[in-house]
């Protein structure tokens, strides 16, 4: 039996550090520190929408008002603490981003001033497509935090993107932004034919053979196609560096979220053949060296987890050693395919929006790199990264650097009286579409009020599947 008291004591503390989150943002507004009104919306936000899920779920089991129907797969306490998670992981993300730019050094201060212009150049070509393929005016947040990822949030329109505390230094990180940026481009890009999300769920059940495998790892397949259209050979060698630096073991497994290590740099490969880049032989060879190397039998299989640890061979799932082959009758070449043909054209007419990251993508292959062979590996690679890393570290000091007027968050959330219920209802009805509605009224059984605790792929925990990171 579930003491649901104890839930209502961690919710009490969590509201009680979000308004302080509003106090502090309130006073940065007066004192004319960045970013800091589209904060303090993001934190008012953050906390109508979490008064109103946590609420839902505390009434509904406490006094059986909603009619909430228990459910063996989703016992209440594994609810409520899903709930109490998910609002922490986020303040934890907007506390970072308020104190950084509260309290952070000037380094801290003008890498996310940087960062946040990067983040909106990468956004841009989905704002501008012909039609656009997101229709409203989000914005950009950046904070640091020990690695790259991005925070899906379904109550504002601002892609929270964390990124390493290396990037005040190391520049050859920012490319991780482009990467983030898609994923926010996935789960927000639609068409007339509905959400990109969807669509490409419907095509891979449509697919025979359709392995498990093959859509956990779509939103990242996705995600890795719009950096690379936005960023180009440089996304492409940073993609092998991250994958070079994973375990021996690691570097052959599926981790059930993201595509294994060894067959991740082709797609990126088969993306810059696709857009007729120079460098796509150069990487796709490079890599089949660096991947031989990393690996004494060639690391020519991967291990999936959802296939009793079946071992399956590269050449069944992509056709990694002809990149140019993008049309191949293989798995993921189908999800590449389909990814490609829901974004702007190829032509790269709409990419040329992300101004700064297209000089970073038109980097030429030259005659001295074109003629490298790879039989000193080393040497090799360190001149292909020097190249490349060099060519994006001057851009960065050359001061060629965006300046958008990047769009504050608008809108009003109205965090005087959270206990009122019409409030909450109006607010979270405009955010989640399939928010059951009246909003404290309604029967409830589970097939009904999963849908309020994954609020749109928000939770991570139970249905939480769609969060990539």
């Amino acid at each position: 039996m579930s003491n649901l008291a104890t839930w209502k004591q961690s919710w009490q503390a969590l509201d009680e550090q979000m308004k302080m989150m509003e106090t502090t943002c309130e006073l940065g507004v007066l004192q004319g520190k960045a970013r800091m009104q589209t904060l303090l919306r993001l934190v008012k936000c953050l906390r109508v929408f979490a008064a109103g899920q946590f609420h839902f779920f505390y009434q509904g089991f406490d006094t059986n008002a909603l009619n909430l129907a228990t459910h063996p797969d989703y016992p209440v306490d594994y609810v409520m603490r899903g709930v109490i998670y998910q609002i922490e992981n986020d303040i934890e993300a907007i506390q970072k981003a308020i104190t950084q730019r509260d309290v952070g050094t000037s380094k801290m201060k003008s890498t996310l001033a940087l960062t946040d212009q990067l983040a909106f150049d990468a956004l841009k070509p989905a704002l501008h497509g012909t039609p656009p393929i997101i229709t409203d005016t989000p914005t950009v947040i950046t904070y640091f935090q020990k690695f790259a990822s991005i925070r899906l949030i379904p109550y504002a329109p601002v892609a929270l993107v964390g990124i390493p505390f290396s990037c005040t230094e190391n520049s050859k990180d920012l490319l991780a932004v482009p990467h983030e940026i898609g994923h926010y481009v996935f789960r927000h890009g639609a068409n007339s034919n509905g959400t990109f999300r969807k669509q490409l769920d419907d095509y891979l059940n449509t697919l025979q053979p359709s392995p498990k495998y093959n859509r956990k790892w779509m939103e990242e397949v996705f995600a890795d196609a719009y950096g690379c259209l936005v960023a180009g050979a440089a996304m492409a060698l940073d993609f092998q560096d991250l994958q070079i630096e994973k375990s021996p073991d690691d570097f052959i497994d599926d981790d059930g979220e993201h595509p294994a290590p060894l067959l991740r740099p082709y797609l990126y490969t088969a993306v810059l053949s696709y857009i007729s880049a120079s460098w796509s032989d150069k990487l796709r060879v490079l890599w089949d060296a660096r991947r031989q190397a990393q690996n004494a039998s060639g690391s020519e299989s991967f291990t999936t987890v959802d296939r009793r640890n079946k071992t399956i061979q590269v050449i069944h799932y992509l056709s990694a050693f002809d990149s140019t082959n993008i049309n191949a009758n293989l798995p993921v070449n189908h999800t590449l395919r389909k990814a490609l043909e829901l974004l702007p054209d190829a032509n790269l007419a709409h990419w040329n929006e992300a101004a700064w990251w297209t000089q970073i993508r038109n980097i030429q292959l030259t005659p001295a790199i074109s003629t490298l062979t790879f039989t000193n590996l080393d040497t090799d690679t360190s001149a292909i990264q020097d190249f490349i890393y060099q060519d994006l570290q001057d851009k960065i000091t050359g001061q060629n650097i965006p300046s958008h007027d990047i769009p504050e968050l608008t809108g009003s959330c109205d965090t005087s009286d959270l206990d009122d219920v019409g409030k909450r209802q109006t607010f979270i009805d405009t955010l989640v579409v399939s928010w059951p509605s009246p909003f404290f009224t309604v029967n409830s059984p589970q097939d009904n009020w999963d849908k309020v605790w994954v609020a749109n792929g928000w939770q991570t925990s139970g249905n939480g599947q769609w969060i990539q990171t």
